[in-house]
């Protein structure tokens, strides 16, 4: 089944009827992505895409929500690492740091866990680059990795990071959009 989806929409008195039509979108969308084409010959009886029962108790429309792993605020226009997990990659971070060796598995989670939160801060991917050569010599030599100076002071610049997205990050610092207007000049 899918079951995470998202629809968002414009709430003033002059968009009633869009509203209880965005509640219904993401369902719309689904059924005409995945609708079988041949109604009764079909060659496999397939349950339908979408967990109903799933989608009407989380699919309502609200200004605040969890969305694939990120607090939505939608009255700030904000995106931020929900607390537990704040929790958890802090201390994991923290773990590291606190360690001499790490296993390769607790890396590459880390590495995972820490690209997540490089969808909010984009500027982060450039302090993933040790953390991703050392996972990478650890899973080829299937062994412990040891931490260095450099990493250290990476995994501690990304206590930072990690606050900053807990807070919240602007929608504004990570939407991207083309230029409406360009100029050249010599001057």
């Amino acid at each position: 089944y899918i079951d995470d989806g998202i629809t968002v929409a414009l709430d003033t008195p002059e968009t009633t009827g869009l509203i209880s039509r965005a509640a219904q979108a993401v369902a719309m969308a689904l059924f005409l992505i995945f609708r079988p084409l041949a109604k009764g010959l079909e060659a496999i009886n397939r349950p339908d895409i979408l967990s109903v029962r799933k989608m009407l108790a989380e699919g309502g429309l609200c200004e605040l929500v969890i969305f694939l792993g990120w607090l939505i605020n939608t009255r700030l226009l904000t995106v931020a690492l929900p607390e537990e997990k704040y929790i958890a990659y802090s201390t994991q971070i923290q773990e590291c740091l606190d360690a001499r060796r790490i296993s390769g598995e607790k890396l590459k989670t880390l590495v995972g866990r820490l690209n997540h939160v490089c969808y909010v801060i984009p500027d982060g991917r450039h302090f993933m680059s040790r953390l991703r050569n050392l996972e990478k010599a650890s899973a080829d030599s299937n062994r412990f990795a040891t931490l260095d100076d450099e990493t250290r002071a990476d995994l501690r610049l990304w206590l930072t990071f990690l606050k900053s997205a807990r807070d919240g990050i602007s929608l504004n610092r990570i939407v991207f959009r083309k230029p409406t207007l360009q100029s050249y000049s010599d001057a």
